[in-house]
This record gives C-alpha cells, structure tokens and sequence, in this order.
C-alpha cells in the first residue's frame, strides 16, 4: 500500500469514527431523559422525587409500570397516567378533591371522609394549596392514623368545598383540651368575610354549610364590614350567635 494510499484510508477512517460520534451523540440525546412535567396531581416532594430520580437515564431503561405504581399508593391521586415525549417524562392525572391535610406541628396525615393517611411531611408545601389544613394536637393526629378516622371526618366534605370552590376558608384549629378528642372546639378561618367561626358542637357538621352561607351573607350586607373589626361567631347546639 502506497503512502498516499494509506492516507486515504486514514481520511476515511476519521470521517467514519466522526460520523459514529454525531450518530451517537443524537441518539444518547434523543434517549435521555432530560426533565419532567406534572399536570393534574399535586407537585409534592413524594411526586418530584421519584421522577427526578430518572432526569440523566435512558428512557428505554426507565421503569414506567414502577413509577406509575408508586404514584398511584400515594393517596391524594385518584389516577394517574405517564408517557414520555422528547425525553420529557410526563405525568397527568386526577387527585382526591374532598380531603383535608391534618398537621400537629411535625406529622401530616390526609383525611378523607372514610379514611386518614400518614404523610411524609416535606409533602406538605405541595399539599397546602390544593387541600385545607387543620392544625391538631399530636393526641388527635394519633387517633387519627390508628383508627383510620377522626372527629372531623363529617366536617370533610363542606370545609374541602368551602376552601376549593368558595374560597372562603383558608385553615381552622382544632382544639381538644378536655378529658376527650371528641368534646373540642373547632375554629374556622375565613379571613375574606373578616370573621371567626368556632363550631362548639362538633356534631352540628351537617349545619356548617348553612352556618357559612349566614355569615357570608350577613357580610354582604353589613355596613359595617369595611370597618376592618373582626366578627367571631360560634356554633352552638342550637344556633349560630355573633359573640362581637
């Protein structure tokens, strides 16, 4: 083989071995998974986590049947589906709409009508806008993961309601300080009327609703609401009574 042979023969082995390294260049970027997006479900620490966790790898080797698995044990995503577009894994779904966050200061626990779910607590700051929080003692928050049910279990549907749809209650506080977790007094925020609402009777859940409906009303109304003072009211056994 002549010099210039040889040459020739290097040219061409150095346009294929660059032609080799753009090839697989673009194929490691076409299956490399580069981010992710969240529509529908709550961005929680939980959610993130486990898809951040797969930003670098290859998209054929990501385990969707396990990721979607894991989201759906979390017990604020009602359904959940996921595919992956242009190395962009993308996660869609449904979450439980009538469901409020319990918080004692340290542990967090979802509440449903029928059930109550012991969360990881850094899911809290994607939690605290989608659903309401009641602030408990750690005595309340431990009947609560035990029996799988609290005392503010009927009080679910209307307080998840009013704090979504409405947008008039922003959090409440239970508090027990009696011989018993079901004999305490539940305050309500509802920072857009300027009022109070602490429910004395926790068996009247079934005239929250209308008790709401009252004070929203009657600050409608009032000349006295561009006052600035703040309006408390209780609900008793009987009725609902304006303590100033």
């Amino acid at each position: 083989m002549t010099k210039r042979s040889r040459l020739v023969v290097l040219l061409i082995l150095s346009l294929l071995s660059l032609a080799f390294l753009i090839l697989s260049y673009r194929l490691v970027g076409r299956f490399t998974c580069t981010g992710f997006s969240i529509t529908g479900v709550p961005s929680s620490w939980s959610v993130e986590s486990v898809l951040s966790k797969n930003i670098g790898k290859n998209t054929l080797f990501i385990g969707k049947r396990r990721i979607l698995s894991y989201l759906s044990s979390l017990p604020y995503i009602e359904s959940v589906t996921m595919k992956i577009e242009d190395g962009v894994l993308k996660v869609d779904g449904k979450s439980k709409d009538e469901a409020l966050l319990l918080y004692d200061g340290e542990r967090l626990a979802l509440l449903t009508e029928d059930n109550a779910f012991h969360l990881d607590g850094k899911d809290y700051l994607g939690l605290e806008e989608k659903y309401m929080t009641v602030k408990v003692s750690s005595s309340v928050m431990d009947a609560a993961i035990e029996e799988k049910s609290s005392v503010l279990s009927p009080f679910v549907g209307i307080l998840s309601s009013s704090f979504s749809s409405f947008g008039l209650i922003t959090n409440a506080e239970y508090d027990n300080n009696k011989s018993s977790i079901f004999s305490g007094f539940l305050t309500i925020n509802i920072p857009s009327l300027e009022s109070t609402l602490t429910v004395e009777d926790m068996r009247m859940s079934e005239n929250l609703g209308e008790a709401l409906s009252i004070i929203e009303n009657e600050y409608l109304t009032s000349r006295e609401r561009l006052s600035g003072e703040k309006r408390e009211y209780i609900l008793g056994s009987s009725r609902l009574m304006v303590k100033r």
